[in-house]
C-alpha cells in the first residue's frame, strides 16, 4: 500500500513539474518575442529617422533571424501592421496594446511624427518588458513552490 501511495505522489509531483515547465517555456517564449519586437521596432525607427525608407524596404533589409523569430514572411508582402495586429493578442498585457496602437499608425503619418510615436511606443514596450520579466520570475518561483507544497499536502491527506 505504501508503494502505491509513493507512486501516486511521484506521478502527481511529475505532472506538477511538467505543467510548471511548460508554463515557464511559454512565458519565456513571450518574453523573447517581446524582445524581438522591441529590437525590430528600434531598427525600423532608426531606418525611418536616418534614411526615410518605406517600411517594406526596411523589412527587406532587416535581419532574417529577427524576422524569423517573429514569423514575418517577407515574400508574402503582408504589411508590418498585420503582423503587429496578430501579435497584439498574443502579447496582451505585456506590450500588446502598444503593438495594436502602432499597427494603426505605421506608415500613415509624416516621418517626424512617426519617429516620435515609435519613440513613445518603444518606451512603453520596454517598461512593459521589465514589468513582464519581473512578473514572470515571480510566477515561476510561485508555481514551483506551489506544486511541491500541493503534492506534499495531497500526500499528507492520503497518508
Amino acid at each position: 500500500m505504501l508503494g502505491v501511495k509513493c507512486l501516486g505522489g511521484g506521478i502527481l509531483l511529475t505532472v506538477c513539474f511538467w505543467y510548471c515547465r511548460k508554463k515557464a517555456e511559454y512565458g519565456r517564449s513571450l518574453a523573447v518575442r517581446l524582445d524581438a519586437w522591441i529590437t525590430l521596432l528600434t531598427y525600423v525607427r532608426s531606418q525611418i529617422s536616418c534614411f526615410g525608407r518605406p517600411l517594406q524596404d526596411i523589412l527587406l533589409s532587416a535581419s532574417p533571424l529577427l524576422l524569423q523569430s517573429l514569423d514575418i514572411d517577407i515574400e508574402s508582402l503582408q504589411p508590418l501592421r498585420e503582423y503587429c495586429r496578430s501579435d497584439a493578442g498574443l502579447l496582451s498585457g505585456c506590450g500588446g496594446e502598444c503593438l495594436l496602437s502602432l499597427a494603426d499608425e505605421l506608415g500613415t503619418v509624416w516621418r517626424e511624427e512617426q519617429v516620435e510615436r515609435l519613440d513613445y511606443y518603444l518606451g512603453e514596450m520596454q517598461r512593459a518588458q521589465k514589468a513582464y520579466n519581473n512578473k514572470l520570475s515571480e510566477q515561476l518561483r510561485l508555481r514551483y513552490v506551489m506544486s511541491v507544497c500541493g503534492t506534499l499536502g495531497v500526500m499528507l491527506l492520503i497518508w
